[in-house]
């Protein structure tokens, strides 16, 4: 008889970095923002209101959930 198994895919966890932690992740996703832009301008610039308003939403979204703790 076969096992029943729940394994469940568990995308958002609580994670607690240290201010250097999350100092190294800002800058390498900085440094790959730049990459992006520098090499590829005429496909980011297609998709630039598209992506300045996630990026809106997206800080407004963490500056209320940062500001209701």
């Amino acid at each position: 008889m076969a096992k029943n198994h729940t394994n469940h895919l568990r995308i958002f966890k609580t994670l607690r970095l240290h201010w250097y932690e999350a100092l190294l992740l800002k800058i390498s996703l900085l440094s790959v923002g730049i990459l992006i832009g520098a090499n590829w301008p005429g496909i980011v610039l297609d998709w630039a209101t598209p992506i300045l308003i996630i990026a809106l939403v997206s800080s407004l979204y963490a500056i209320l959930v940062w500001w209701k703790e």
